[in-house]
């Protein structure tokens, strides 16, 4: 499964103009104004007002001089200075959005693994690896703690995990990362309805000069809460693969 890149929109989407005529394959703009516009990369609409409007993916911004990538969506044309450019609402993101949350609604998850708290860790099939372990460690701990490591570094990018759980019945959810993995340390109640789920979601970024990050893998977590002999708190965890 593909996700699609969705770009930041930017509120009240804030207009500058283009200061030099540019050609249907000039990709470098200047600008009078660049600090209005979102930085890169991101998706710009020349001469937004025009149903001969242009789309270009902003791939580097510099002061007022802009990098980009023509007729992205649209027609690549020649355009004069004077020319407004901004972020827009575009036919991309109507696209992406829709897309990327029917392929996420849909995905089915596989590889459910069992984790127990413990000094073990777990190594999930795509090589990223898992920890669940009491606070400190001992049984009747108020808190647990999760650890995740992803796997697949190369030279030249960076990995990042982040993390979002939800504790559904006292309604409190924490998110964090870190690359290339995280510790979260989670409150664990007394209360036997209490319901933790949540995901975790593995980008790798390239640092040779693109910005843009890819989703990876995307796992969810469900937590089972129960207590054992003497009262004895226990947590299990498992983990679901939907998007590897």
């Amino acid at each position: 499964m593909i996700i699609k890149t969705m770009y930041p929109a930017q509120v009240n989407s804030p207009a500058t103009t283009i200061i030099t005529d540019i050609n249907a394959i000039t990709t470098t703009i200047s600008v009078a104004n660049g600090s209005i516009l979102p930085a890169a990369p991101n998706l710009l609409v020349i001469n937004p007002e025009s149903e001969n409007a242009e789309t270009v993916r902003m791939t580097a911004k510099s002061g007022n001089t802009l990098t980009v990538e023509r007729g992205f969506q649209g027609m690549a044309r020649a355009w004069s200075a004077g020319t407004k450019i901004a972020r827009y609402f575009t036919a991309y993101d109507h696209d992406a959005f829709i897309d990327n949350i029917t392929d996420l609604a849909s995905a089915q998850a596989k590889n459910p693994i069992t984790v127990n708290p413990g000094n073990s860790s777990v190594e999930l099939p795509s090589g990223d690896v898992i920890t669940l372990a009491f606070e400190p460690t001992n049984p009747d701990s108020t808190a647990y703690v999760i650890g995740f490591e992803a796997a697949g570094s190369v030279e030249g990018t960076i990995i990042t995990a982040k993390y979002t759980f939800t504790d559904i019945v006292n309604n409190v959810t924490v998110s964090g990362g870190g690359s290339p993995g995280f510790e979260v340390h989670l409150p664990l109640t007394d209360d036997q309805n209490q319901q933790v789920q949540g995901l975790i979601t593995v980008y790798s970024k390239n640092l040779s000069g693109n910005t843009n990050t890819q989703l990876r893998r995307v796992y969810r977590t469900t937590f089972v809460h129960y207590t054992q002999n003497m009262g004895v708190n226990k947590v299990q965890m498992v983990i679901e693969t939907l998007i590897d």
